[in-house]
């Protein structure tokens, strides 16, 4: 039997059930954030019209609104833009936004900045006058200022953003810049080298370290990018020398706080040495022969694996076969190793390519470069067929321009299956120099140059130089302008104006000036061979002549005109005009004088340098040289239109110190034959150990002649003039200290003469700025 309490239990559970049942029917419960809004208010605007935030809420009067959508809200009004803070709130059935807009930027301002422009750090940042201001436009302009003053070694740089108030929520924005001190690279070490020592391959890369002379020059200047593109430099030397397994473990800077100084390290693996082996040229084109294009190939078996010397191979095959009338061949090329013998094979496929065209070709990163200055170093245009080997060619063309850090060719899909377009994305450098160099030489005393030199004048690709060169002896003006593709053409318009005077030069009683222009074109026969044909006018002038000087020097007093056309024909494979090691610099060249002027003659001139790396660091240098100048039209060559020679044509004479001489005053009178060969080996001079880089030693042997004078026997004033002359060769050896210096090489030669005629003038040591061609 069940108790009293069991049953009122169980009728107290029924009464609460249907109690809950009729209030759930009866009064539904509601949610107070579910309701219905009755309107929404939107508060705090003043230049956004409330019908525009109204449109980025996702709810509207007489909807639900939950409170869940309150953060879906807030995130739509802050994505706009347009706002500085929201803030969202129910207020019984009213929706009350209140919103701050962003401010509007009257100007933006830098201050602090010492070592950036305000117009460079204007075109990293964006935000600009008239634009609206956002927390993350901020922040992003401000790391922009970061990078750009790291990128430039400061890297204690701190920027603090100024807002200063304006009426009508406009502001002025100022980012208040502390510089810091710029840090430079003090320590740079290699690690691994074994045929090259650490002072070479610092000659290599663009990063240096930092000297009493680094103000001449920013590369000591810690640089990410730069040191990027120094490991693009460091894998084409090793290359180009027969290390295909060269690799570069690391490359790495550290911040040495103490010093203030970046220490590099770069960790190499040179790998071993190989040379070519067999080179074989093969087609699978029909009647195309490839034993006749065995002539364009570059790589020879026995020589060292250079690979530059194969992508030339390819490029010099796909012009040839593209000329014999097959437009959509390719050459690839198979590159065997053999890391047993240490040779590389290099087999040359001919075979044919996919038909595709060159949709478009877009120029990209490029604000100082003029987008046709770009496109005229491509052989391939739109509508083209697309040929990959000519746009690696005009990359090349482009990165010797120097106008570039940088420089990506890439390709994608065009608009149809055979359409391809090409993107071609630059880095630009620094074009412009102010040079300001000075020294000593025992030829000219005390040497001063101040020189401006433009690459890229006016963004078009000319050259512009003017230079100015003054010492105790001489004074000179010299003025250049190149336009390398003259009337649209690969033709280098060259014009050239000079003035320059001698004053008191040693061996010569008295005093000479010229001025006067040239203009030239260069027609470029072959990637290695140049024709320029030329017209010159000068005027020449002999003047404060000495009072015992030779009847033949008085003779030549006054002025005269100098109106002549000629040519030069130069074939150039040398590696580096700066460190020459391997190739061959030649050239011949003809004036004819007489058209118009004073004078007539034929000029006759050659010279070949040969470079060649002899062993690890020796590099050997030998030069052939000879002139000769005739007179036509029954003229006689003159004392301004003669050779002088001595100084570095043979070492151990002064200059104009060898050659026909007055006999009775020992005048230098000058020959119309000259003819001379040096050979030279340099070496480093100091061990690696040593921090004091850039000193080689060199042995030399010098000989040559200059002879023959058109004044031998001339009667002048009624009286003979008498010649001491000599055809034979002198000669001397030597040695030499040379310093790669901040100004320039500079050079110091003691020589020993082995043979010279007693007329000549001795000068056993010299010193000045060493010339390379």
């Amino acid at each position: 039997m069940r108790s009293f309490f069991d049953i009122f239990f169980r009728f107290f559970s029924r009464l609460v059930a249907f109690s809950v049942t009729l209030i759930w029917i009866f009064f539904p419960l509601h949610d107070a954030g579910a309701a219905s809004l009755r309107r929404i208010d939107v508060r705090g605007n003043e230049r956004i019209e409330t019908q525009t935030i109204l449109g980025h809420l996702p709810v509207s009067p007489g909807q639900e609104y939950d409170y869940s959508l309150v953060n879906l809200s807030l995130k739509r009004l802050y994505s706009t833009n347009l706002f500085f803070d929201v803030d969202i709130k129910l207020e019984g059935r009213d929706l009350i936004v209140e919103v701050v807009e962003n401010p509007v930027v009257n100007l933006v301002a830098f201050e602090g900045n010492k070592s950036i422009t305000d117009k460079k750090l204007r075109l990293q940042t964006k935000i600009k006058s008239r634009s609206t201001m956002t927390r993350a436009a901020v922040q992003r302009d401000i790391e922009k200022i970061l990078f750009s003053y790291n990128l430039q070694g400061f890297y204690a740089v701190r920027v603090e953003p100024q807002v200063i108030e304006l009426p009508g929520n406009r502001i002025n924005l100022v980012f208040n810049i502390d510089e810091g001190h710029q840090a430079k690279v003090g320590v740079i070490s290699f690690l691994g080298n074994k045929f090259f020592s650490d002072q070479e391959l610092s000659r290599v890369i663009m990063t240096s370290r930092t000297s009493l002379m680094s103000w001449l020059d920013s590369s000591d200047v810690y640089n990410p990018e730069r040191l990027k593109a120094d490991q693009v430099r460091l894998k084409s030397f090793y290359f180009s020398r027969g290390y295909a397994d060269f690799d570069i473990i690391s490359a790495a800077a550290e911040l040495d706080f103490e010093r203030d100084k970046f220490v590099v390290t770069i960790a190499i693996d040179e790998g071993e040495r190989y040379l070519f082996g067999p080179i074989r040229v093969r087609s699978s084109v029909a009647y195309l022969d490839p034993n006749s294009l065995s002539h364009f190939v570059k790589t020879f078996e026995g020589d060292t694996y250079d690979l530059t010397k194969i992508s030339l191979s390819v490029e010099e095959l796909t012009m040839e076969v593209s000329r014999l009338g097959y437009p959509f061949v390719r050459v690839r090329k198979d590159v065997k190793r053999d890391p047993d013998n240490k040779i590389i094979s290099v087999d040359y496929f001919i075979e044919e390519g996919p038909k595709a065209y060159v949709e478009r070709i877009n120029i990209l990163g490029n604000t100082k470069t003029r987008d046709y200055v770009i496109r005229r170093e491509f052989d391939i245009a739109e509508g083209d067929r697309f040929n990959f080997v000519l746009f690696e060619r005009a990359q090349r063309r482009l990165l010797r321009l120097g106008f570039f850090e940088e420089l990506e060719i890439t390709t994608k899909p065009g608009s149809a299956p055979d359409l391809v377009v090409v993107n071609v994305r630059v880095k630009e450098a620094s074009t412009g120099n102010i040079g300001l160099n000075g020294g000593y030489s025992t030829l000219d005393g005390f040497i001063a140059d101040l020189s401006l030199k433009e690459k890229n004048f006016l963004r078009k690709g000319q050259y512009v130089r003017l230079s100015l060169a003054f010492s105790s002896k001489k004074r000179s003006l010299d003025f250049s302008f190149v336009e390398p593709y003259f009337l649209n053409r690969r033709l280098s318009l060259q014009l050239n104006a000079f003035s320059s005077r001698s004053l008191n030069e040693k061996n010569l009683p008295y005093k000479r000036g010229r001025n006067g222009f040239s203009v030239g074109l260069g027609f470029p026969i072959s990637q290695n061979l140049l024709f320029t044909p030329r017209y010159e006018f000068m005027r020449e002038n002999v003047y404060d002549i000495e009072e015992g000087a030779s009847l033949a020097v008085k003779s030549s007093a006054g002025i005269q005109n100098v109106s002549s056309i000629g040519y030069a024909l130069s074939f150039d494979t040398v590696n580096s005009r700066t460190d020459p090691r391997k190739g061959i610099y030649a050239q011949f060249s003809q004036s004819l004088a007489g058209v118009g002027g004073d004078v007539r003659f034929i000029r006759s001139m050659a010279k070949i340098i040969i470079y060649k790396e002899l062993y690890q660091n020796i590099v050997g240098l030998f030069k052939f040289s000879g002139g000769h100048i005739l007179g036509w039209g029954g003229q006689k060559i003159g004392l301004l239109e003669s050779f002088f020679k001595g100084g570095s044509f043979v070492r151990g004479f002064e200059a104009s110190g060898l050659g026909p001489r007055d006999a009775n005053k020992q005048d230098s009178l000058g020959g119309k034959i000259f003819a001379g060969f040096t050979a030279e080996f340099q070496f480093p001079l100091l061990p690696e150990s040593l921090e004091i880089n850039g000193f080689k030693g060199a042995v030399f042997a010098d000989l040559g002649t200059l002879y023959a004078s058109d004044f031998d026997g001339r009667i002048i004033d009624g009286k003979k003039i008498d010649i001491l002359d000599s055809s034979k060769f002198r000669s001397s050896i030597g040695v030499g200290i040379i310093w790669d210096s901040p100004l320039g090489p500079l050079r110091a030669d003691w020589a020993y003469i082995l043979r010279k005629e007693v007329f000549d003038k001795e000068q056993l040591f010299s010193f000045g700025v060493e010339t390379k061609f």
